[in-house]
């Protein structure tokens, strides 16, 4: 990836660089200043046709516009929203929400302790709605392919924000696009998704990749790893006994090798991570002051008749005062 904008150059006539945030083989990300919206900024993704076949980079950029204008449909709170996207001669570039924070890849692999597993479980929760949104907008099984701790950003308010899936497939064959190997992010991919001659991706599929991210959090160990190697998935307790029992058992029950074996789809593991989420105590309030039979009553109209009760004693007082002196 040769392409570094400097800052101040400017893209579109719109978008003027202020710094590179990411520098990559593959992809370059830029910190802008939209000159058409003062105020706001962006994050822009650069990606390059490296082809030299003229065909070759017109199918690319095909595909990206194609994939782009998918993304950029997506309305999702826990997606960074696509606002536009262009090519510019061998350069492909696509603009989206700026979030600030690290990604989980990088912030697990600095820790020498995983994730919280109250962290992890909020983390599922979104996850799963995000998954359920996908499949409700009828996105390609593809897409999902590309889920990893890379493209998941933690934000300085603790929220998590997906960014840039779906990107990657556009530089492959829509044949190569089913073999495992072919995209180089399928960090929890289930296991028939490595069947070379009949690989498969279904709502299971999902299920086995969320419970995969969940485990890699709780642990520091990406479970696919051990199938991969022919060994089975050990106990998510035995790499971290913290885990709750709860949750214990729906990873297991959702990272089964056999598909049937696992949650029916992701709404089903959805409603078993929410089960494990503890509800917040609500702050302690004063309680309404309640009325019991050892104590006077307070109300407005009982309040008349002790005032009438000292105005009529007075005036007694003051009678017989007079009667007795005259």
């Amino acid at each position: 990836m040769s392409s570094i904008l400097s800052s101040g150059s400017i893209l579109k006539s719109r978008y003027k660089i202020e710094r590179t945030i990411y520098e990559a083989p593959i992809v370059n990300i830029y910190y802008s200043q939209d000159l058409h919206m003062p105020g706001r900024f962006w994050a822009i993704r650069e990606m390059q046709t490296v082809s030299n076949n003229p065909i070759e980079r017109m199918s690319i950029a095909n595909k990206f516009l194609k994939e782009s204008s998918i993304l950029s449909r997506l309305s999702h709170p826990v997606f960074a929203k696509v606002i536009d996207f262009f090519v510019d001669g061998i350069y492909l570039y696509i603009v989206r929400d700026f979030i600030p924070g690290a990604d989980l890849s990088s912030l697990l692999e600095s820790r020498t302790e995983p994730f919280l597993e109250e962290q992890v479980l909020n983390w599922g929760l979104q996850l799963a709605d995000f998954f359920m949104y996908l499949t409700s907008q009828k996105i390609p099984p593809v897409f999902f392919k590309e889920f990893n701790m890379g493209n998941i950003i933690l934000t300085p308010n603790s929220e998590i924000k997906i960014t840039d899936m779906g990107l990657a497939r556009i530089f492959y064959d829509d044949s190569a696009l089913d073999a495992i190997g072919a995209l180089g992010a399928n960090e929890y991919a289930a296991p028939e998704q490595y069947d070379a001659e009949n690989p498969n991706f279904d709502s299971r599929s999902l299920v086995f990749s969320l419970a995969a991210f969940m485990y890699h959090a709780l642990t520091k160990v990406n479970p696919t790893v051990s199938f991969a190697e022919h060994k089975p998935i050990m106990p998510v307790d035995a790499l971290n006994p913290s885990v709750s029992s709860n949750l214990r058992e729906i990873l297991k029950k959702a990272l089964e090798l056999n598909p049937i074996k696992r949650f029916s789809s992701i709404t089903e593991m959805k409603k078993q991570i929410a089960s494990c989420i503890k509800p917040k105590h609500k702050s302690k309030t004063s309680p309404k002051t309640k009325i019991s039979k050892y104590s006077e009553p307070s109300s407005s109209g009982n309040n008349f008749f002790v005032i009438l009760t000292v105005v009529l004693t007075v005036i007694i007082c003051f009678l017989g005062y007079y009667f007795f002196f005259r």
